[in-house]
């Protein structure tokens, strides 16, 4: 068989490419000349008129740099700012990097009471989504078997946060406002449910008038679900297109109003994104304690009391950390990785912490700082 270099084949296809029936031969050009002019050609046609294009190919055998188009120009890059992060955190953490999340009781433990707080030590763990483990609540159910076989069956304090070392905005610097109500815009903190979001799955009335329902997943108890929808005729198409169905966060209340109509006997699902990481995190905690029998009576305690460690729950490795993230370019656990180089090399998890720590790794590669900007 024989076999071309991608060089002659990419040459191959600009020369086939550039020839028209009818028109005198191209002049003779070298494999490299063929690719520049194919490319060349590919970048200037017609629907590219408004872009900007950024292309730089180099031989990666002998470093030569085959074609060049804007290469040192400054681009919006969207994702490809992820493969910069998980690259700084490959070396850093190495592929066997584990997040540690440790569960800890404020107060004593005895007769099978915590008489005090459970407090929760995250650490950024990403993986606790229905993305990474096929259900969000897994590793919070361990956590409460965890609970539940070392005899506890009540605890007179509350579930509550450990330590805040995510410090800082929830949200990444410069992400655009009119994501932030999406999936892909979710706030992240040390301890992060599902990726920042939650599904409503919102159920129409059998007949126009009939009461709409709503549940929630991953976890069944939050975030608290107020159904205000309407159920109308499959037909009433006008009624639909005038008040279609939404979600609307009420800041006073705090729960989340499902608004609009929905057509007799139609399903859907909504995403609806936590205003507070740590809080949607600990309410899914709390609801798989109390479905392994294990009371909360959130009542008052002594914050001053020691702090005892209980267990701690790794998280996968990673190398599946990674291929969640790449893949589908999911931006939560991108952001959280980012932060999670801040706190390892740094001590603190910001995000200007661990940008320093990437522009380092930058630098020692010989890229000049005005090469680039971190976001």
């Amino acid at each position: 068989m024989v076999r071309r270099s991608p060089i002659a084949l990419l040459a191959l296809v600009a020369i086939s490419a550039c020839g028209h029936a009818g028109r005198a031969p191209e002049p003779v050009r070298s494999a490299r000349e063929a690719f520049v002019h194919g490319v060349d050609s590919l970048v200037t046609l017609e629907p590219f008129r408004n872009a900007h294009w950024g292309v730089l190919v180099v031989d990666p055998e002998r470093g030569d740099t085959l074609y060049s188009h804007n290469a040192g120009k400054l681009f919006m890059p969207a994702s490809n700012m992820k493969i910069v992060t998980s690259t700084a955190a490959t070396m850093l953490l190495g592929m066997d990097y584990r997040y540690v999340t440790t569960l800890a009781a404020r107060g004593t433990v005895k007769d099978s009471v915590l008489d005090g707080d459970l407090l929760v030590y995250g650490r950024g763990d990403p993986t606790v989504s229905d993305h990474m483990l096929g259900d969000a609540m897994i590793p919070l159910r361990t956590m409460a078997e965890s609970l539940a076989t070392r005899g506890i069956r009540r605890i007179t304090g509350r579930v509550a946060l450990g330590a805040n070392v995510f410090p800082g905005p929830t949200l990444g610097f410069g992400w655009s406002w009119d994501d932030l109500e999406g999936a892909d815009g979710a706030g992240v903190d040390e301890l992060l449910f599902n990726e920042g979001f939650a599904l409503a799955h919102v159920r129409g009335g059998a007949q126009p008038g009939d009461a709409v329902t709503a549940t929630t997943s991953p976890a069944r108890t939050y975030p608290v679900l107020r159904v205000l929808a309407h159920t109308v005729a499959r037909t009433d198409t006008a009624a639909l297109r005038a008040d279609p169905l939404r979600i609307v966060k009420d800041t006073v209340r705090g729960d989340v109003r499902v608004l609009g109509t929905i057509a007799a006997g139609d399903t859907t699902s909504l995403e609806v994104t936590f205003t507070d990481p740590d809080a949607a995190y600990l309410a899914a905690l709390r609801e798989a304690l109390l479905s392994r029998g294990i009371a909360v009576e959130d009542g008052a305690t002594d914050t001053t009391q020691a702090v005892d460690s209980l267990f701690r729950v790794q998280s996968p490795p990673l190398r599946q950390v990674l291929a969640a993230l790449l893949k589908p370019s999911q931006n939560q656990i991108a952001e959280m990785l980012f932060r999670t180089i801040g706190l390892v090399a740094a001590g603190t998890g910001r995000g200007d912490s661990a940008r320093k720590v990437e522009e380092r790794m930058l630098a020692g590669w010989g890229i000049p700082a005005d090469g680039y900007v971190i976001r």
